[in-house]
């Protein structure tokens, strides 16, 4: 689905906030963007993004919920989001197991490129909520 104009500018502005540190606004931004055009699913990632930053991790385990189930292709993707919120939740194991799949899937999609197992444990412990 095509976001609107307006989502589409909003959601631009909101991941150029984003990129410069302004979190708060950016967020504001998405939120607009998101009831604009509330099934599109790069609004939603980048509202999830901009929860997570936010520190608001139950309402970006919502926003990547319905971003998965609007667009199942998207769940490798969401899962390294969905392991940032779960580790500010404080549910370090889910966390872990959630990067750990994020990590696999996306070796098996490059042929075994990726982090060997063992790197991908020492990336994950590097975390901080």
């Amino acid at each position: 689905m095509m976001p609107s104009a307006t989502a589409e500018m909003l959601q631009v502005l909101g991941y150029l906030y984003l990129r410069f540190g302004q979190y708060r606004r950016a967020l504001a931004l998405l939120q607009v963007a998101a009831r604009e055009a509330p099934e599109d699913p790069g609004v939603l990632r980048s509202l999830a993004y901009a929860l997570v930053l936010n520190k608001a991790p139950e309402e970006a385990l919502a926003v990547i919920e319905k971003l998965t189930s609007l667009e199942p292709s998207s769940r490798q993707a969401a899962r390294l989001l969905e392991s940032r919120a779960l580790l500010l939740q404080g549910r370090t194991s889910e966390a872990r197991r959630s990067f750990r799949q994020f990590v696999d899937q996306r070796a098996q999609q490059r042929g075994g490129e990726d982090l060997p197992a063992e790197g991908a444990a020492q990336a994950g412990r590097g975390w901080s909520a």
